[in-house]
């Protein structure tokens, strides 16, 4: 039998079956596999599992052929996943010159921009290598086979392309029985080329099972005008010519091909208003085999709020100027979409969030006077969600000053185009410090939406508050956000958008839910492809069927103030308020560039000091346009985004040094304009001029000061004795540096006092004196 020409999933439409209405479920379900010939298929028709249990290797979660197969062993060309081991099902005890192991498999063929050349994973046998592959970048990829001693061959048959352009199917070794013993598994083995490249490989963790599996799915459908529950039955098949016969007391189908691999079929039966108890018989060839129960319980209604939007990577997966470009070419599409959909059904109807305001202020600053009418009616109409925050921050490397400078756009919207602004979004990012709640709440946010990746560095985030919606109250306690983290993360449909997954991917949510005994009936979803990806222009079609077709779970395609909105009015007086810091950790990368991190952190300071100066000299003068490009400067650099996605293993290609040479020109910029700035300011028209003995200082800070100033050689050149503002000398001391150190006492807040440099000597008052190496006061 050729695999390349087997359909390797059957799911058959509900309405297909015949069903009798108004009858109960049915107590019994009988299935009959029956073989095509009475004789044993020959040993070319018979396949084993090729594979049975992990031995080694890095995993990941990701979908395959078969929707029950979602973790998968991954090996690269890199030495962070140099290879991966498994054992098979054991080889059969029958006389044949060969046994066929077959598995679930996955191979790069276009993932990867720029990766053109394709590379060798050796495929070894217990130990010994039998064949050399590659993961073809042409039409070859699809289908393939190597042939390798004793008649031995391995064939790969694609039955899935992922997004990326990536291959899924069925792997099968034909491996010759006199090479290994009967009853005995292999140990299979794939090495990459320690080449450096992130091709990849992929083994499904998936045993092949031929007992058949049958669930109540949570979902109610419609069926010729009745609401239907519906029952799920797989079955792994892995002999030719097979046949599947089903039997409940609504409903038959007879002699249905099975085909090699998983086999899924789709059960109708009426709606269960309580518990029922349901007996699974299993028959072979018309004997009994085995038997089963499943419990069937009445579904639980559920809305599935799903919000579009593009994942905001400044730099990342492109140059930090090409991102920008794509932003604005995903929102023109987004408004597209919904002239497009205009006339659907609401819930059907395309939605567009942005992630991050700073996509927005980009648009509208290259946008043309029509464009920018046509953005503010989508926003105005609710079909444009807008999040407050500029961007996704790492909120541990910023002050409370800078934290509320991350909502100024949202502010400016609000005061120019009364757009509300109540919702923040950010994405990827696993944690934030807990002055982000004062930052929002005196910013009019009201609602927060977080949702950080499946599992890359973000620890127990997800386990710990993934669908667990909270207020989240400030330090004084009296403000507070509604903060909802998606448990579904950011990035579940990275591999792939809900046309190309299918229901599989709503129901497996929809089951999570029911497991963890989730409370509410209604739920957020990111809908994200990639990132910095576009729109799916495939969704408001599939919502539309989807609804049409069932009665719950409900899609709605939705703004994230929408959802918080309606999610407040139900849920809100019921929901925990909670305090605390939640920990934030990504920011420990920014140690990796520690010189720009401490400059930018300075600057932020530097900047507050020159914002509060211009108040107390110049408040008329003072220039707003120049301190909003610092700050944002800042903000751009404290984004999230620290590094190409290729920077950890090839650090030296232009495309990741161009992108750290523009992240860092963000910490530059921003320091030289605070500089700028203070230097303007502290020679302000209004200013008092002032002689070559004197120097003004100012304490910038709402609480009173008391500190040491440190004057130059050339601002202290007058003298060594300081006289202060009652005539007094205060306490001064000239360091081998050549400045004058000052200890000036309580300098009430936003204030200044004026000191005098003279001739003489300083004042020594106190108990401190330096006897060679030591230091000697009252107290030490």
């Amino acid at each position: 039998m050729k695999l390349s020409t087997v359909v390797v999933l059957a799911c058959f439409a509900l309405g297909a079956f015949r069903s009798a209405a108004g009858q109960p479920i049915g107590k019994e379900i009988v299935i009959e596999v029956k073989d095509a010939l009475s004789q044993p298929s020959a040993a070319a028709d018979r396949y084993v599992s090729g594979y049975h249990s992990s031995v080694d290797g890095e995993t990941i979660h990701y979908h395959s052929p078969d929707p029950d197969a979602d973790s998968a062993l991954l090996v690269r060309g890199q030495n962070v996943a140099p290879s991966i081991s498994w054992k098979t099902g054991p080889m059969p005890d029958v006389h044949s010159d060969f046994t066929q192991f077959i598995w679930l498999a996955g191979i790069e063929c276009a993932g990867f921009t720029g990766e053109v050349e394709s590379h060798n994973f050796d495929f070894l046998i217990n130990g010994q290598r039998w064949f050399t592959f590659r993961n073809a970048k042409d039409d070859t990829a699809k289908n393939w086979k190597i042939t390798g001693k004793d008649g031995s061959e391995l064939t790969f048959n694609a039955a899935m392309t992922d997004k990326a352009g990536d291959l899924f199917g069925y792997m099968v070794l034909k491996a010759p029985a006199k090479d290994f013993p009967p009853r005995k598994t292999l140990l299979l083995e794939v090495r990459g080329d320690h080449s450096g490249s992130p091709d990849w490989y992929m083994t499904f963790q998936h045993a092949f099972n031929f007992a058949p599996r049958v669930r109540a799915e949570p979902a109610l459908v419609r069926d010729n005008g009745r609401e239907m529950q519906s029952l799920r039955l797989s079955l792994d098949n892995l002999i030719a010519g097979r046949t599947l016969s089903l039997r409940t007391p609504t409903q038959e189908i007879a002699d249905t091909p099975l085909k090699i691999g998983a086999n899924v079929l789709q059960i109708a039966v009426p709606e269960a208003k309580s518990p029922e108890i349901v007996a699974i018989r299993f028959k072979l060839n018309g004997q009994l085999v085995r038997t089963d129960n499943i419990q069937v319980v009445p579904v639980k209604t559920k809305k599935i709020y799903l919000l579009c939007y593009s994942h905001n990577d400044i730099g990342y997966t492109d140059l930090q100027a090409d991102v920008e470009r794509k932003q604005w070419k995903n929102l023109e599409q987004a408004m597209q979409l919904i002239r497009q959909t205009v006339d659907y059904p609401q819930d059907a109807r395309y939605k567009w969030n942005m992630e991050t305001i700073w996509a927005l202020e980009s648009y509208l600053k290259q946008a043309s006077p029509a464009q920018r009418e046509e953005v503010f009616a989508d926003i105005r109409e609710g079909s444009i969600g807008l999040s407050a925050l500029y961007a996704n921050m790492l909120t541990g490397l910023a002050n409370a000053e800078e934290m509320s400078h991350f909502f100024d756009f949202a502010r400016h919207l609000r005061s120019e185009y009364q757009i509300p602004m109540t919702t923040a979004v950010t994405s990827d990012v696993p944690g934030f410090s807990w002055g982000i709640v004062s930052a929002m709440a005196q910013s009019g946010v009201k609602y927060f939406a977080t949702a950080p990746n499946a599992g890359d560095r973000i620890g127990y985030t997800l386990q710990a508050w993934g669908d667990k919606p909270f207020y989240w109250a400030s330090q004084s306690g009296k403000e507070r956000v509604l903060t909802w983290m998606a448990g579904a993360s950011y990035s579940s449909f990275h591999e792939g958008s809900l046309s190309q997954l299918g229901d599989e991917k709503i129901m497996n949510l929809m089951r999570k839910l029911d497991e963890s005994s989730y409370p509410y009936d209604m739920v957020q979803l990111p809908y994200t492809l990639g990132d910095n990806g576009g729109p799916d222009s495939t969704l408001a079609d599939f919502v539309r069927r989807w609804n049409e077709r069932y009665v719950t779970p409900r899609l709605i395609i939705a703004t994230h103030e929408q959802m918080f909105g309606e999610f407040e009015k139900r849920y809100g007086a019921t929901l925990p308020i909670v305090q605390g810091d939640f920990t934030p950790y990504w920011e420990d990368g920014a140690v990796s560039t520690a010189y720009e991190a401490a400059l930018n952190r300075a600057t932020a300071d530097r900047l507050i000091q020159g914002e509060t100066l211009w108040s107390m000299l110049a408040p008329n003068a003072y220039p707003a346009s120049e301190y909003e490009a610092a700050w944002r400067n800042v903000a751009f650099f404290d984004e999230h985004t620290w590094g190409a996605h290729n920077s950890t293993e090839e650090p030296d290609l232009p495309f990741v040094k161009q992108q750290w040479e523009t992240k860092r020109e963000f910490a530059l910029n921003a320091d030289r304009q605070s500089r700028e700035e203070l230097e303007k300011v502290l020679h302000a028209p209004s200013k008092k001029e002032l002689s070559h003995k004197e120097i003004q200082i100012y304490n910038t800070n709402s609480w009173p000061r008391t500190d040491v100033v440190f004057l130059s050689q050339e601002e202290s050149s007058s003298g060594d004795r300081v006289i202060g503002p009652s005539r007094k000398p205060l306490r001064s001391q000239r360091l081998s540096t050549g400045e004058l150190a000052v200890l000036v006492d309580n300098i009430p807040p936003f204030s200044s006092e004026e000191l005098v440099v003279t001739p003489g000597n300083p004042d020594r008052r106190g108990s401190a004196k330096v006897t060679g190496n030591a230091l000697d006061n009252d107290f030490l």
